[in-house]
């Protein structure tokens, strides 16, 4: 109670508010104009990612402290609906395929576990743009996130684990579905020989290991260990991927060498990205 009370404190002053203050978004638009703005935060991707905090605090909160019958109708009606409504309201206008999206879906699903509300669980999960629809649409056959970078391969990705952690909260689990089973499997076919990722589109430098806790997660979540990265500088770490095609997402790469004396060449010739996707097709990347 020393710590959580003055959080219920905060999260009824929250939802004081939240209902007062307009939307607006960051090209300064304002009420029904500021389609993808949020209200506490100028878009709707700031307020999924912060509500989904706000939700797991309310989520421990309602089970460690007796909340009054009233606050916690404050709490859920004045902030939680409110923003999933917003959240809803705005799929349209983000794209449903878009990493956006991903994100509306965990804060979706994490607030309805904190609250109870199987409805908008369900939404979440198997609704027009929810999960299941997004592994079906927005991920290649391949295993890579369409706009076909790893910086936002995992950006998404995270989502998809937070969507994943609430349902998982209430006993649903998805571990047999061989799309959402290929998202941790298709990067390390777009691994260099020393583990680091092509910076590909909007992409950043980055490397597997810097990406370790989401296959940990997995190695968790699917119950197995061969999702685990390989710890550095063991046999297995040093296993030759063979060349490839990866088809759906048009990537070439071919191999040759070991770690210690290794080359690789890919080509990038496939889907261009939508709004992380550059014009730079057909350029040889050379490790």
């Amino acid at each position: 109670a020393k710590y959580g009370t003055p959080v219920v404190q905060g999260l009824l002053k929250l939802a004081s508010l939240y209902p007062t203050w307009t939307k607006h978004d960051r090209w300064g638009r304002t009420g029904l104009l500021a389609v993808v703005g949020g209200r506490r935060y100028c878009q709707l991707l700031d307020e999924a990612t912060s509500t989904i905090k706000l939700a797991r605090a309310y989520d421990m909160l309602a089970a460690g402290l007796s909340l009054a019958e009233a606050d916690a109708k404050r709490i859920e009606d004045g902030l939680f609906r409110y923003v999933t409504d917003d959240l809803r309201g705005g799929s349209f206008f983000v794209g449903l395929r878009n990493n956006h999206q991903t994100w509306f879906n965990a804060a979706c699903a994490t607030t309805a576990v904190a609250i109870g509300d199987a409805e908008l669980l369900r939404e979440a999960l198997w609704g027009k743009a929810g999960l299941q629809w997004q592994l079906e649409n927005s991920v290649t056959a391949d295993g890579i996130w369409y706009e076909g970078t790893m910086s936002y391969h995992f950006y998404a990705l995270a989502a998809i684990q937070d969507t994943l952690d609430a349902a998982r909260r209430v006993g649903i689990g998805m571990k047999d579905n061989t799309r959402l089973r290929s998202l941790w499997l298709g990067p390390l076919n777009m691994a260099w020989p020393d583990g680091s990722l092509p910076a590909l589109h909007d992409g950043d430098p980055a490397s597997l290991t810097g990406y370790r806790g989401f296959f940990d997660w997995a190695a968790g979540y699917f119950g197995e260990p061969r999702f685990a990265l390989p710890a550095p500088g063991t046999a297995t770490a040093k296993t030759r991927l063979a060349s490839a095609v990866l088809k759906d997402l048009g990537i070439a790469v071919l191999r040759r060498g070991v770690p210690e004396n290794a080359a690789a060449a890919m080509v990038d010739y496939g889907i261009h990205g939508d709004h992380h996707g550059h014009p730079d097709k057909l350029n040889l990347l050379l490790y």
